[in-house]
């Protein structure tokens, strides 16, 4: 008999959710789907209680009933404000979206001298996934996005520089082009090149020195990995870029001795990532000598290349 009248309760919620549309949609509308949660079950315990059921029955069963429908309850409330909470913070998150904008930072990278400075990796502090490295000129672009003004800190690395931070204002209320200078400053080790007034007479003896000197040719070599990577770069020695298509090239007409290079480039290692490379260094060149591509993951997304001598 009690069970009994527990269906016909239910039949009571169930019709009077059909007779009464406006309620319900009031109730959406104002406390979403956790008030309606609440209201339907605060309602189908009072159609039970309503119905009399506790005379036909003993004391402890009547305090069974009475602490589920009390558990019940809370449960329907914590559940329901749970997701009154997750959807509105989905629904401000997703409104917030919609607001931001899209900039980019220029930023230029220098030395001490002034002279641009290419390949230095440059990210967001807040987001490294966010990077970027600087061409020949020295730029470099930041894509970063937000809403009114803010501000976003760059870290600049490089193999041959002090590792540099800069803060820059970006408003994203108007149209302005956020930008920044930087002048890089040598690591101990490192001495940068002097600038030298040339006359005639030292522009002839340059050309003299580097026209003997330039008589060297060497050998590149990359060995392949265990992954089996595609290497794509573009390898630059002395004053000639090379586009390797091949595992092995030959480099002439370089100059003896100490010469600095540059590597760019992508490597591919199909389902095991991606990465973008930069590389630069210094060589002693010897004659004839083979030097290896050598590369190394330093974080996610990007690799270290170097040439070594075999």
């Amino acid at each position: 008999m009690a069970i009994a009248r527990i269906d016909f309760a239910i039949l009571d919620l169930h019709l009077f959710i059909m007779t009464d549309p406006a309620l319900i949609e009031n109730i959406l509308k104002y406390t979403g789907l956790a008030g309606l949660a609440i209201f339907a079950t605060m309602t189908l315990f009072k159609s039970i209680i309503q119905k009399n059921i506790f005379s036909n029955m003993t004391k402890e069963q009547s305090f069974r009933i009475i602490t589920l429908m009390i558990r019940g309850a809370l449960f329907v409330a914590i559940v329901g404000i749970g997701a009154w909470v997750f959807t509105s913070w989905k629904s401000d998150k997703e409104k917030a979206k919609s607001l931001e904008k899209n900039k980019d930072i220029l930023g230029l990278v220098v030395d001490v001298n002034g002279k641009p400075i290419q390949a230095v990796k440059g990210y967001l502090a807040i987001d490294d996934k966010i990077s970027g490295s600087t061409d020949v000129d020295g730029n470099l672009y930041l894509p970063v996005n937000g809403i009114g003004e803010d501000r976003f800190e760059v870290i600049l690395k490089h193999p041959s520089f002090k590792l540099a931070r800069k803060w820059v204002p970006v408003n994203f209320k108007d149209d302005s082009k956020p930008s920044f200078r930087v002048e890089l400053e040598y690591k101990e080790e490192i001495k940068p090149e002097p600038i030298v007034k040339k006359t005639k007479q030292t522009e002839d003896d340059s050309q003299t020195t580097a026209e003997t000197k330039k008589k060297a040719f060497v050998f590149l070599e990359y060995t392949g990995d265990q992954l089996g990577c595609i290497l794509d770069l573009a390898i630059t020695i002395h004053d000639q870029t090379y586009y390797p298509t091949v595992n092995r090239i030959r480099v002439d007409n370089l100059p003896t001795g100490e010469v600095n290079y540059t590597i760019t480039g992508a490597i591919s290692c199909g389902y095991n990532g991606n990465c973008q490379v930069e590389g630069v260094g210094t060589i002693n060149v010897i004659s004839g000598k083979t030097y290896d591509v050598v590369w190394q993951n330093t974080q996610v997304g990007y690799c270290e290349m170097y040439l070594i001598m075999r």
